[in-house]
């Protein structure tokens, strides 16, 4: 298996923007607050698009922590990985029904609050849907060991399923503590090998590296990275999966305040 996370370590241990009928419901408002609301600490991460900066709220005293890429490497077990995951699904649900596609989504890209919250930022590289069809621009966004197949095949003409195909990848890296794909591979090379090893790369996960990871958990992996994005699992789909329906006990995970110590 050329992925990363294996070769390197084994397991250690639809459309809501349209105008409302007349008597329909209201449009939600929102009230956007202005830049100057915070003060600047310092450079949380930059890329192609614009620089991330930690900043403090001047009115509440404050902001959230590091990236998810600071929690990295470490292996996580699987129910602390559904609390984790959970929230950035279901941001990916609330982007993709108000037509947004982020197309950057990356451990750097989100951001870990002191009580352990999780939120998703950098919408530098994100874009509205294009109707089907449409092309993007050529420039393909997105970090390697998080883009997925389509993108790397060249195609301009894909939807929401490349955030969740990153999302899958997050998944992964949070289960094994490194990154699924990618390693020193170019966009090519990466693509080959997910072409022609991408069912043997999974089952060796599964059986070799998380043995004893749940068959919902395999479920909803295999799902968000499925190799052809029509079959790829939709953040709604993902949020109604028995896996994200399955709740930890309480007294072995009372908070996420525990989980990143």
């Amino acid at each position: 298996m050329a992925s990363s996370a294996v070769a390197s370590r084994k397991r250690v241990a639809a459309d809501n923007c349209g105008s409302s009928p007349a008597n329909g419901p209201k449009r939600r408002r929102y009230n956007f607050g202005s830049a100057d609301d915070y003060e600047r600490l310092d450079v949380v991460g930059q890329g192609a698009f614009g620089v991330v900066l930690r900043a403090r709220d001047r009115r509440s005293g404050k902001f959230v922590g590091g990236s998810l890429r600071d929690e990295f490497p470490r292996a996580r077990p699987e129910d602390i990985v559904r609390a984790m995951m959970r929230p950035l699904v279901d941001a990916a649900k609330k982007m993709h029904a108000s037509r947004v596609i982020h197309r950057d989504i990356k451990p750097e890209n989100i951001l870990v609050s002191f009580s352990g919250e999780l939120k998703i930022c950098d919408f530098g590289a994100a874009t509205l849907m294009k109707p089907a069809g449409k092309p993007y621009d050529l420039c393909r966004p997105g970090t390697l060991p998080y883009t997925s197949p389509e993108q790397l095949a060249g195609n301009r003409c894909y939807g929401p399923a490349v955030d969740m195909w990153a999302l899958g990848c997050i998944m992964g890296e949070l289960l094994t503590g490194a990154p699924l794909f990618g390693g020193d591979m170019t966009e090519k090379e990466l693509l080959a090998d997910l072409s022609a090893n991408l069912g043997d790369q999974l089952n060796e996960l599964f059986y070799d590296v998380l043995p004893e990871l749940s068959p919902a958990a395999r479920e909803v992996l295999s799902g968000l990275l499925a190799f052809d994005p029509e079959k790829r699992m939709t953040a709604a789909e993902a949020l109604e999966h028995r896996w994200f329906a399955e709740e930890p006990k309480k007294a072995e995970f009372p908070g996420f305040v525990p989980l990143f110590g």
